[in-house]
């Protein structure tokens, strides 16, 4: 017989004996009663909560203290739908509006709309909100559209109450009103864009570079220079603003309308879109003048057309300009000067909060090792900088030898890179680049560009030698890094980059220089036009600097660049 916890023997009600087993306590599951063969189980003979009278399949039905699955229906019948619920406007520089939609799921009863109250402050409002109070329908609902204008508090962050019979229902509100710069500064705009590299150097003279940043850090430097209501404006907006953010429209990129554009609107087209950093979810300016200008978050582009998140509110005609908007801060005072006739100028430095996107490409750049090659000739007014650079150890006691050894296998050459861009096409391209190598971290390879090597002896195609002037070539250099790539090229503008493997001194006026493989091209003596070496070489600063004239691609882009040790 089988026995209860206390030892006491236990007995069957049906069918003889068998085993019965019960939980006490606080392991103990929910209570249930159980028909078994059409009798039930007598009461449970030591204070259990459970007695089981048969392990045969139950005959009757079982009842349970439990709770019905939630379904679909659960979710979605019965209620006050609102969508959306939450709200973030993110930085308000023109009017803003959006779709919100009020729905009763209730399938047979009607829903009073009893009141409607705001904590966002003044420029947030509801057009096509009902009468208060009303009565919305059994599967019925209401589309609202609401506005956020510029004007109001900079700060937006409240609730939207909907109040109804069956409760309240909240849409919360965030944001951050900001204003435009709406006033063209002079020419030149100069742009900076800085990375951050952590240079790890060995003490041969050889680098680990590591790049810090995702995307480069995009500056202003513009001056404007006003009079009349443009001055009264620009101070009163400087007195108020310095601290917070400003929309910035980059007006040296800019698309122009080809067709009118009217209030409603959410498409436009332009004339292009090509080589403008106009971003999916950023933001751009339809602008005509001071007065009459627009800021709209772009939803997406084609070559020629732009959507915009919301319609336009006002009509702009063929020819106004859509410039790229960036958000910025004005990170430093702003600095300028009265004239006597009423003119004011003021130059402002501006640091771009959202220049998050990352435009490395590489396209259209020749390459060599694997590597971009700057083979352009440099853009040059006067003089470029240039430097020699080579790690020095120097033992001085002040009293005796003074000594001075280096580490380095071979020097450092420093100079400046300098593009000259005249299209918006070439523009981009460079920007592109300059993504690309980012800052300090990427190596690429640039000519010397001056007439390195002086040849004293035809090449022919087939020979892997090239017989130069004795500079000291072999003494000093020998076919060492960054000195051992060199570039010829003939009058006709062909030319072969070949690489140093060695060099030997023929007599006092001449050496020879050993090359990997062979020249492939043949060329006298009068038709080389120059041998200039290749160097491979990195950016010297984590800043490049774009100069521009004007919104067609007319720039100058410099920055300094040191030769790298393999």
């Amino acid at each position: 017989m089988p026995t209860n916890r206390s030892g006491a023997a236990l007995s069957s009600p049906v069918l003889g004996a068998y085993p019965t087993y019960w939980t006490e306590g606080k392991d103990a599951p929910p209570q249930w009663s159980i028909e078994r063969l059409g009798k039930v189980p007598s009461a449970n003979p030591v204070g259990g909560t459970h007695a089981e009278a048969s392990p045969y399949a139950p005959v009757g039905t079982s009842n349970f203290n439990g709770a019905l699955a939630q379904g679909p229906g659960d979710d979605f019948f019965e209620k006050i739908i609102l969508l959306p619920r939450q709200i973030d406007a993110g930085l308000v520089l023109s009017t803003l509006n959006y779709t919100v939609q009020l729905y009763s799921s209730y399938r047979k009863e009607t829903r009073s709309f009893t009141s409607y109250t705001s904590s966002a402050g003044a420029g947030v409002y509801f057009t096509g909100l009902p009468t208060i109070p009303s009565t919305i329908q059994p599967q019925t609902g209401w589309t609202l559209t609401l506005w956020i204008t510029a004007d109001g508090p900079p700060e937006i962050d409240g609730e939207l109450i909907f109040g109804f019979d069956t409760g309240d229902i909240i849409l919360y509100l965030t944001g951050q009103r900001t204003v435009l710069l709406p006033f063209e500064p002079e020419a030149p705009i100069v742009e900076r864009l800085q990375w951050l590299t952590d240079i790890l150097t060995h003490k041969n003279g050889k680098e680990q570079r590591v790049s810090l940043r995702l995307a480069p850090r995009q500056i202003f430097e513009v001056e404007f220079r006003v009079t009349d209501y443009q001055r009264r404006c620009l101070e009163s907006m400087i007195f108020n603003v310095q601290e917070k953010a400003l929309g910035f429209p980059v007006w040296h990129e800019a698309a122009i309308l080809t067709a009118a554009a009217s209030i409603g609107d959410d498409t436009i087209y332009v004339d292009s879109t090509q080589y403008v950093d106009l971003r999916d979810g950023g933001l751009a300016a339809i602008y005509a003048n001071e007065t009459l200008y627009e800021t709209l978050e772009i939803l997406s582009k084609t070559t020629t057309s732009i959507t915009f998140a919301s319609t336009l509110l006002s009509n702009f005609p063929a020819g106004a300009r859509v410039l790229p908007v960036r958000i910025v801060y004005a990170n430093q005072m702003g600095r300028g000067e009265r004239y006597p006739i009423g003119l004011q100028s003021l130059r402002i430095i501006l640091t771009a909060l959202d220049n998050t996107v990352d435009l490395a490409s590489t396209v259209g750049w020749s390459t060599f090792n694997s590597k971009v090659l700057l083979d352009g000739p440099n853009a040059m007014d006067e003089t470029l900088p240039e430097t020699y650079e080579k790690e020095l150890l120097t033992w001085d006691n002040e009293t005796g030898v003074f000594m001075v050894a280096s580490r380095w296998p071979m020097g450092k050459r420093g100079h400046e890179k300098r593009f000259q861009s005249t299209s918006r096409q070439t523009l981009w391209q460079i920007r592109c680049l300059l993504h690309a190598l980012r800052g300090r971290q990427i190596s690429f390879y640039i000519p010397t560009f001056y007439d390195d090597l002086l040849v004293t002896r035809d090449v022919t195609a087939g020979s892997g030698v090239l017989t130069v002037q004795n500079v000291g070539y072999t003494k000093f250099i020998n076919a060492v890094a960054p000195r051992n790539v060199i570039r010829l090229t003939k009058t006709d503008g062909t030319s072969a980059i070949r690489t140093i493997t060695g060099a030997a001194v023929i007599d006092e006026n001449e050496e020879q220089l050993t090359i990997f493989g062979t020249w492939g091209i043949n060329a006298t003596i009068a038709q080389v036009r120059r041998v200039d070496f290749i160097e491979k070489v990195r950016m010297d600063d984590d800043e490049a600097v774009l100069t521009h004239q004007d919104a067609l691609g007319w720039s100058v882009v410099n920055f300094p660049v040191k030769a790298v040790l393999e």
